[in-house]
């Protein structure tokens, strides 16, 4: 049964979903607030055993708005898993739900400073500074220095650059992350978020005492509608290649194969840096086409830091960032929930219950 329909539309209507059938199904629920703002609540389940020899990690939210599909993903592994788990095999699952909640409400894809998440996860010796050439020469393009209510559409402009450089290298450009725009598009902080610093606490231990974890971050935006991919953003083992290959149905993308989506600071090379035993994969759904995404991305960060809170400009940015990341098309939905319950099965079947 295709359940896409009764996909929750708010941050806390979400919460509330998936913590009413965490409970209603018996799994352990730990809601914690990793920033400082106790309405906002990051949703730590598990199901299984306390120490299982495998773990499957499915986090969702780390870039805010994109926790809509997250959090429908992990309420149908709810639904139709919970049951799916052999105790012989001494298996587990953790659910991570909303890692960044303050841009899951907001309808923001960074953080309550602007920091993109998923750009902040450096490693020892990496420092918080810097942006590529391509991104200072694109940064009046992208980050607007106020409210930009009469311009050429930002499709054309996009167009042109384009024309000029292609997009793998417009792409590039802005993805990578930049450390130098406090309030611009990928900033990614000037230090360790207290988000980083919390899963470093909470998340790591869990991963880091299993002798084999395979973790999922879900993310939204990048690739053909509907479909998922695995974006895999650090060295894997032959084993492990072979093993994402059949259960991704082979749709696995590396850095090499595609510039347009490596990025500095991001999550998957943080856990598998600090927990080598863990396959760390970006779980990416497609939505729009890029240059689409990224004007919607522009246009809520002009509202958010030069807008006017209320007005119908900020609600429209605000509802077209949505739509960019968590779009309303029935035929969508159903898609991604039945691909997403597929990928499922196949994680089950050959790999968790192994």
């Amino acid at each position: 049964m295709d359940e896409s329909n009764s996909w929750a539309e708010t941050y806390h209507d979400c919460v509330e979903q998936v913590v009413d059938l965490g409970t209603q199904h018996g799994w352990t629920i730990d809601s914690q607030s990793l920033v400082d703002h106790e309405l906002y609540r990051t949703t730590f389940m598990k199901l299984g055993p306390e120490r299982p020899r495998k773990l499957l990690v499915v986090t969702s939210g780390l870039h805010g708005v994109e926790g809509f599909l997250g959090s429908a993903i992990q309420a149908m592994i709810i639904r139709h898993f919970s049951n799916r788990l052999d105790p012989e095999r001494e298996s587990a699952i953790l659910l991570v739900h909303a890692i960044n909640p303050f841009g899951f409400d907001q309808l923001r894809r960074f953080d309550e400073n602007n920091v993109d998440l998923n750009r902040n996860f450096l490693l020892r010796g990496e420092e918080y500074q810097g942006a590529n050439e391509g991104y200072r020469n694109l940064n009046r393009l992208l980050n607007p220095p106020n409210w930009p209510r009469f311009e050429i559409p930002f499709a054309l402009q996009a167009g042109w650059k384009i024309a000029r450089h292609g997009l793998n290298s417009l792409q590039r450009a802005v993805a990578g992350g930049q450390y130098d725009y406090p309030s611009g598009l990928f900033f990614g902080g000037q230090e360790p978020t207290r988000t980083l610093r919390a899963l470093e606490k909470v998340l790591l231990p869990e991963i880091q005492s299993t002798p084999a974890t395979l973790h999922f971050d879900i993310h939204s935006g990048l690739g053909l509608s509907g479909e998922y991919q695995f974006l895999v953003g650090h060295e894997l083992s032959a084993e492990e290649i072979g093993l994402l290959k059949v259960l991704s149905a082979n749709r696995m993308k590396f850095p090499e194969e595609d510039k347009a989506y490596e990025a500095k600071g991001n999550f998957n090379r943080w856990i598998r840096h600090h927990a080598p035993m863990a396959s760390s994969i970006c779980l990416e759904y497609g939505t729009f086409p890029p240059v689409e995404v990224l004007g919607a991305l522009r246009a809520e960060n002009a509202a958010h830091h030069w807008g006017e809170p209320g007005s119908n400009h900020f609600r429209e940015a605000k509802n077209r960032l949505k739509e960019a990341f968590f779009p309303s098309s029935r035929s969508w939905r159903s898609r991604v929930y039945n691909e997403s319950k597929s990928l499922f099965d196949r994680i089950f079947d050959l790999w968790l219950n192994q």
